[in-house]
């Protein structure tokens, strides 16, 4: 598996977010407060990284999509 960046996946996530993209994207902020991502959003988010980032989402937990820091740790295998 290739790594991914923490910038490809803010590229990633406002791809899919639900809202118009916000002029700054914290790595810390809460995705599903800040109304980005729905679950919607979370499926297609998904999608892409299965597709183009050949990712498993056999272990996937809702919280692994909180943050973009989240996500970067879970599909990079950092601890959390």
């Amino acid at each position: 598996m290739n790594s991914i960046t923490i910038e490809e996946i803010r590229g990633l996530v406002l791809r899919v977010a639900t809202l118009a993209a916000p002029t700054s994207l914290g790595d810390d902020q809460d995705l599903f407060e800040s109304e980005l991502l729905d679950s919607l959003a979370v499926v297609e988010l998904i999608e892409i990284l299965t597709e183009e980032y050949s990712m498993d989402f056999n272990d996937v937990e809702i919280d692994f999509f909180k943050s973009v820091t989240s996500i970067w740790k879970w599909v990079n295998k950092v601890d959390f």
